[in-house]
């Protein structure tokens, strides 16, 4: 259209010049004639950017063309920080993203078909990945589990755990299940024979070189009261148990002795550091030391994935549920929603505040793809009706011009 309209202004040009002299014919080849002018130059001009209009380069000084590929570097580092500092600058990206709330677009998302999708080729993937990769999945897996354990205190699990058996009445439950087994024990033959030797063992201990406590031990014991180590032994069990039966009763003083004991140890597992330190050593010497628990998480591990991992279509319908029965009972929980939002937004800032000079570098390595040609055709694709139109409007405007010049030098002649 630009260089139709200025061949048109030529061709007027050319023809009402030999009308010049008179007022109409002087209008239009005044018209015509600063209309081709304003044309030509804007179409110099505009073709200078991409290319040698004419093949015209010189004197440098005047004549500034191929100007896009003379200045390549120079507009690929401007289009890079234009990109990386204004259109996508690390304020108007965090302002973007806290525009909205990322929890429910998340959850939207996952719930929709292509979250579907998503989830069955990660699991295609994973069972594929998982029986090549079983030992190390399992290693990793023991490395996991080993650094959860680490970090759990074992102190407040226990007195949390402890404290409900509490609260649940768990504590005469345990009692009244522990006394009968005790109960069997002592009244049992053996039982009888390991106190039958623990007293003997006392006595000889008590008498040791003694023969005072010797000569007193078989006169008072022996003669006076006729108490023989088999007697002393059914005495002690017999009390043993008469005390145990005792215990069964919910207010018997050796019963609540043991319950404030207990009560007592609990509390400690919250405020006496020395036991926590050494629970917690405990743990971690165990955990050290403990290599079977290495294999057993392992052999756990490879036994799942070769027992599930050729059933991928029965796993995805199974998580596919479960992920839409978790997804529906969040969008409920308000206050779970907005604390997934806010972690969801820290996430997506701390990556921008370390990562946002990536898009600079990204921008430029797709750019430097480019050859100068490349560039200039890939410019000039997205600009060049915009030129042209100002082909147009300088052919337009020169006319208008050259109409109010001729009009002005008309009258003053």
């Amino acid at each position: 259209m630009a260089n139709i309209i200025l061949l048109i202004f030529a061709i007027v040009f050319l023809f009402s010049y030999a009308f010049k002299d008179n007022f109409i014919g002087g209008l239009i080849s005044g018209c015509s004639a600063a209309a081709l002018i304003g044309g030509l130059a804007d179409w110099f001009g505009i073709t200078a950017i991409f290319k040698k209009p004419m093949n015209i380069n010189w004197p440098s000084v005047i004549f500034r063309t191929n100007i896009i590929n003379r200045n390549r570097d120079r507009i690929i580092d401007t289009m890079v920080d234009a990109v990386e500092n204004d259109l996508l600058n690390k304020d108007k990206l965090k302002a973007k993203f806290a525009s909205y709330k990322l929890s429910v677009v998340l959850i939207i998302f996952l719930k929709s078909k292509i979250g579907d999708k998503l989830l069955d080729k990660v699991i295609d993937e994973f069972t594929s990945m998982a029986l090549v990769e079983k030992e190390k999945i399992g290693t990793l897996s023991y490395e996991v589990i080993l650094g959860v354990l680490h970090e759990i205190n074992l102190n407040d699990f226990l007195y949390e755990g402890l404290q409900w058996t509490l609260v649940n009445g768990y504590q005469d439950k345990a009692i009244d299940k522990i006394i009968p087994v005790i109960l069997k024990n002592v009244q049992s033959e053996d039982s009888f024979n390991l106190v039958q030797k623990i007293y003997h063992d006392s006595m000889k201990s008590y008498e040791k070189n003694s023969t005072g406590r010797k000569l007193v031990n078989k006169f008072l014991l022996g003669n006076v009261l006729g108490i023989s180590s088999d007697k002393a032994a059914k005495i002690i069990q017999d009390k043993l148990i008469i005390l145990l039966n005792h215990m069964l009763i919910k207010d018997d003083k050796n019963r609540i002795a043991i319950k404030n004991i207990m009560n007592q140890y609990i509390k400690k597992l919250k405020y006496d550091q020395v036991l926590i330190n050494k629970i917690q050593d405990f743990k971690n010497k165990w955990l050290l030391e403990n290599h079977g628990l290495k294999e057993s998480i392992k052999d756990i591990t490879v036994n799942y994935i070769e027992n599930n991992v050729n059933r991928p279509y029965e796993l995805f319908k199974n998580l596919k549920f479960e992920k839409r029965k978790i997804l529906y009972n969040l969008l409920r929980e308000e206050e779970k929603m907005q604390k997934m939002d806010e972690t969801i937004k820290e996430l997506i800032f701390k990556a921008i505040d370390e990562k946002h000079g990536e898009i600079g570098k990204l921008v430029k390595k797709n750019l430097d793809k480019y050859n100068n040609d490349e560039i200039t055709n890939l410019l000039k694709e997205k600009v060049e009706d915009d030129l042209q139109i100002i082909r147009i409007n300088g052919s337009v405007v020169g006319g208008v011009v050259g109409i109010i010049t001729y009009l002005l030098t008309f009258w003053i002649r």
